[in-house]
């Protein structure tokens, strides 16, 4: 699984989001309408998602570029002059590939 840096505060934020409209829904509704399904029994609660993610491989997208000296918008290869050259700072430098489109 694949989490984003903020992936965890916006979740926090929407799951909030969701049991405030379910209590509106309800109110409005009266509690007579069955339809009407819990957030509990639609989605995971924290100690679920915790467990969730404690028992899967997860990784942490760090979107900071911080200790990577290629980090920085990715170019437009098809505006780019020479797009091998505008590539090779990306893949790490030349290799056979690159030699190939030369």
């Amino acid at each position: 699984m694949i989490v984003e840096a903020k992936a965890e505060s916006r979740r926090a934020v929407i799951m909030q989001q969701i049991a405030e409209s379910f209590e509106i829904r309800r109110a409005v509704h009266r509690e007579s309408d069955p339809s009407i399904a819990s957030p509990k029994h639609l989605y995971l609660d924290d100690g679920e998602w915790s467990a969730r993610l404690a028992g899967s491989m997860t990784f942490e997208v760090d979107e900071s570029g911080a200790g990577d000296d290629r980090s920085g918008p990715v170019p437009n290869f098809a505006l780019e002059e020479d797009p091998t050259t505008a590539f090779q700072p990306l893949s790490g430098g030349s290799s056979k590939a690159d030699d190939a489109w030369s």
